[in-house]
């Protein structure tokens, strides 16, 4: 048994050894192929002419120093001998063969000879070869016989097989501390820790001496490879993430040194992917602390390790870096929303925003050591406040408190962000007022109680406290001297427009809501909630379009235009609806609020002209908003004259006849509001106001003629008629005597 057993050594150490020596082997005959190659092109003859041509004379070049009018020139250097095209073609392809015969069979034969040390282990464990002590002292020899190799290669030039075998032995003794600590319980935990602090400090410490990578990335693939293939399926939590820490901690202080890319990233993926494999195997609750604790360790080390050469440099960091920042956040959220959300989300709250606050906290670390790095000084503030803003509806359970917290909280960021001019910062702040707004949707009806306090209750005065964090935003760009751009002019005519329509239709949701649960009757709900809305509306014209309340701005007034229009043709409509019972004509609430829809109307027609002047594409706006006016008069005067006799007969008691009654007060009414226009649009000089009053007398004189003498008896026609054919003979006085005044040559002329 002894002889086998030294025997089975002997073979245990030629397994671990032949890989490395034959890989020298196959580099060396590589490199003999090359010379050999060279040589036999240095011999290879120059090309001929072809017979018939003649020679090309070579030109003398000189031996010493030649003269020029600008003084001596160098002397010239010998010319190359040419190359043929065919040694080019054979030199190209053995420099791709030799790529891959050197690097690529150099990282396969490290990797296939790592994960056979440790399937070759696992077996034995199985099998129970040999004792603990030998099993690990033969992955300790053959790691430093591979790093006396790789030095002895090195020395002789043969740097690519030099970094393989070496990284290889770094590894190998990673895997030997390793199945020490965790399988075979051989030294403790912080002996083990000592240990794989030493051999990542090794391995880094050579890598950056020697400025080589592959040392680097190759010994963290190895040291990451081997608790895969050496693991027995225990749950050995604190020996695996100690050992896993001594490899961050390594790659952290390589990045104080080196900046490589894929160094951090195998690091940073290497360590959770092997977390995962732990927590999907082996967590329960009751291992909460460890999870969390190990969590915020590697979260806080990868959250450095991109940006630790940048801040010691003043260097800006490259987009990988950025995304290596960006995917550990990703990370470190998942595995919180996973341990704490089911339970203890108050708690996942306070822990998102102290990932958060770190977040904004090396923001402002990078913002002071290199201002230029705005990619990663805006990547952290992005996440900082997602975090923030995620934490607050996670801590509270309601929806009122989650929506003020951010309302609260897209304000200080639109200040920050005005204040130190940072654009990340000020869309960040846009964001949080977006989905502070979206958020008030989240949660309809307003009101699902059967009770409520009307105007005075949470839900209500959220909505009001959204839009009027919207107002305030609009105000700090309105307000503060960055504003005064074009940048600061949209996002303040932005916010004013998303204030002044929460707030709306916050209250349009309010009075739906009362109307729901205080008026009793489909027609008595229906026509109290028109009249609110009319009075919305009336409210909405005018502060979208009166200022100084509303900013300058063509989006503004855009909207305010569209707001106008929409709301002129929703009080048509509403007006037909709105009279439930008998009613004095002219003097009663509908026909009041839309008078006063009306003036609100004209008097934003006047601050459209005149906040337009000057403006071609707005010369025709306000005459068009102000002939809708006219025009709405015009259709709500007809309403309102048909709807009292109608209304009369059906809520006063039968009326006879009152279909003539109405068809000859809408006669009567048209003409004299045509009359009126005629007589205003010569005071005001509106020579479109007089072409509306002949157009309505147009249509006037169509309907008497066609419907009114078929329709209406003897005593209503004769009413009717005369009435208005007195008033356009009147009309046709005045401009017969305005013509005799050359009032329209002067407003030609004018």
């Amino acid at each position: 048994m002894a002889i086998e057993f030294v025997g089975l050594v002997i073979l245990i150490l030629a397994a671990l050894v032949s890989g490395p020596i034959a890989l020298v082997l196959v580099l060396t005959l590589f490199g003999r192929i090359q010379k050999l190659e060279h040589a036999i092109q240095q011999q290879t003859p120059r090309p001929q002419p072809a017979q018939g041509s003649e020679p090309v004379p070579s030109k003398p070049q000189p031996t010493g120093p030649a003269s020029s009018p600008f003084g001596p020139t160098r002397p010239a250097a010998q010319a190359a001998p040419p190359v043929s095209v065919r040694p080019k073609l054979r030199l190209a392809q053995a420099g791709l063969e030799q790529k891959i015969g050197t690097t690529a069979a150099l990282i396969a034969g490290v990797m296939t000879v790592i994960v056979g040390v440790g399937f070759f282990l696992k077996y034995i464990y199985e099998n129970a070869w040999f004792g603990p002590i030998a099993r690990v002292c033969i992955i300790a020899v053959g790691g430093l016989t591979a790093m006396v190799i790789g030095e002895i290669t090195r020395r002789r030039d043969y740097e690519i097989v030099a970094k393989g075998t070496t990284a290889m032995g770094f590894a190998l003794l990673y895997a030997a501390v390793f199945s020490a600590s965790r399988v075979y319980m051989l030294i403790e935990t912080n002996t083990a820790f000592v240990l794989a602090m030493a051999i990542t400090a090794g391995a880094m410490g050579y890598a950056v001496l020697l400025n080589e990578v592959v040392i680097a990335l190759l010994s963290m693939l190895g040291g990451y490879l081997s608790p895969f293939v050496i693991s027995t399926g225990q749950n050995l939590a604190m020996p695996l993430f100690s050992y896993l820490l001594a490899l961050a901690v390594g790659a952290m202080g390589c990045a104080l040194f080196r900046r490589w890319r894929a160094v951090n990233w195998v690091t940073m993926v290497g360590t959770y992917v092997l977390f995962t494999g732990w927590f999907e195997k082996f967590y329960t609750p009751a291992q909460m602390a460890i999870a969390l604790s190990w969590l915020g360790v590697f979260g806080g080390l990868f959250l450095l390790v991109p940006v630790v050469y940048g801040l010691m440099r003043r260097a800006a960091a490259r987009a990988e870096e950025v995304g290596l920042v960006a995917a550990n956040s990703v990370a470190v959220f998942y595995y919180l929303w996973r341990i704490l959300y089911a339970e203890h989300s108050q708690a996942q709250a306070l822990a998102a925003a102290l990932v958060g606050g770190v977040h904004l906290a090396l923001a402002a670390a990078v913002q002071l050591r290199c201002r230029e790095d705005r990619r990663l000084i805006a990547a952290l503030g992005v996440l900082g406040t997602a975090f923030l803003t995620a934490a607050i509806p996670l801590y509270f359970v309601a929806l009122n408190p989650t929506l003020l917290s951010w309302t609260v909280e897209a304000a200080a960021l639109t200040y920050i962000g005005i204040r130190y001019r940072s654009r990340w910062t000020k869309a960040m702040g846009c964001l949080v007022s977006a989905v502070a707004a979206a958020g008030l949707f989240y949660h309809l009806p307003l009101h699902p109680d059967p009770e409520f306090r009307f105007l005075f209750n949470p839900p209500f005065g959220t909505w009001l406290f959204v839009a009027a964090g919207a107002l305030v935003c609009h105000f700090l760009w309105r307000m503060m001297a960055e504003a005064q751009d074009n940048e600061g002019r949209l996002a303040s005519q932005v916010y004013y427009i998303a204030a002044v329509l929460l707030a709306a239709l916050g209250c349009a949701l309010e009075w739906a809501a009362y109307c729901d649960f205080y008026i009793e009757g489909f027609h008595e709900w229906h026509s109290a909630f028109l009249q609110g809305m009319m009075v919305l509306l009336t409210g909405v014209v005018l502060v979208l379009l009166a200022r100084p309340p509303a900013p300058k701005g063509e989006l503004v007034r855009a909207m305010g235009v569209f707001a106008a229009v929409g709301g002129a043709a929703f009080v048509v409509l509403a007006m037909k609806d709105v009279h439930i019972r008998a009613f004095v004509m002219f003097f009663n609430g509908p026909f009041g609020i839309a008078a006063l829809y009306v003036a609100a109307m004209m008097i934003g027609t006047y601050r459209v002209r005149k906040d337009a002047q000057g403006n071609p594409r707005w010369k025709r706006v306000p005459a068009v908003m102000g002939m809708l006016g006219l025009l709405l008069v015009w259709v709500v005067l007809s309403q309102e004259v048909y709807s009292y006799w109608a209304c009369r007969d059906a809520y006063a008691g039968p009326v006879d006849n009152w279909w003539f009654f109405a068809q000859m007060s809408i006669s009567v009414a048209w003409a004299l509001y045509a009359a009126a226009l005629v007589v205003g649009g010569f005071v005001c000089h509106a020579r479109a106001v007089r072409y509306l009053s002949l157009l309505i007398f147009a249509v006037l004189l169509g309907k008497i003629f066609l419907k009114d003498t078929v329709t209406l008896q003897i005593e209503y026609r004769i009413a009717a008629f005369l009435t208005t054919g007195l008033i356009l003979v009147g009309v046709s006085f005045v401009y017969q005597y305005l013509r005799k005044k050359h009032f329209f040559d002067d407003e030609s002329a004018g």
